[in-house]
């Protein structure tokens, strides 16, 4: 039975204990964050019939892929309406290579991120304060280049990744977050 049984073990975020002098997770540390300890979250897989022992997958992944996966995991259909926002990196497991390109999305109440292999942006709104950290020369999070003059186009970059994200994937509340309406095509 217990070759058999898949157990996964999991949170639904991470947690900063004294990272950045916050305490505790994210959406209920005041002010709100989102740094990389608060989004890294714990994740095991156990399936010793399918999955190789120590196996790791370093992929960046977020919440929104875990339901796809497990899905696919089991060979169960996705639902058809609403349409899943995230991806299956469920053949990572099995030990398949995946065409990731390492980008993930992340949200509460009224915070939205995109996090990518170089950029980080954090929009909160309706009136900030956001957070652009280059990921690759600041890891620590330490510099805030939101409000840098030449950072602004990967500002607008960002955020229109954001809405597109929450527009595609039919998160549409028509609202994004605390009462910012996002532009919808129908």
């Amino acid at each position: 039975m217990a070759e058999n049984t898949l157990v996964i073990f999991t949170a639904d975020q991470g947690l900063c204990a004294g990272h950045h002098g916050m305490w505790g997770m994210g959406d209920h540390a005041r002010p709100l964050h989102a740094y990389e300890e608060a989004i890294r979250v714990p994740m095991i897989w156990r399936h010793p019939s399918h999955i190789k022992a120590g196996s790791v997958v370093g992929e960046r992944t977020c919440n929104y892929d875990f339901f796809p996966s497990l899905l696919d995991y089991l060979e169960m259909p996705h639902p058809s309406q609403p349409q899943l926002p995230g991806r299956s990196y469920a053949p990572a497991l099995c030990g398949e290579q995946l065409d990731w390109n390492g980008t993930i999305f992340h949200e509460f109440e009224n915070l939205r991120l995109v996090r990518g292999d170089r950029w980080k942006y954090v929009w909160r709104f309706p009136s900030g304060p956001d957070e652009l950290y280059d990921m690759q020369n600041d890891p620590g999070e330490g510099h805030n280049r939101a409000k840098d003059v030449e950072c602004a186009e990967i500002v607008r970059e960002s955020r229109a990744r954001i809405e597109a994200f929450l527009i595609s994937t039919q998160i549409r509340s028509t609202t994004c977050g605390a009462g910012v309406a996002l532009k919808q095509d129908d």
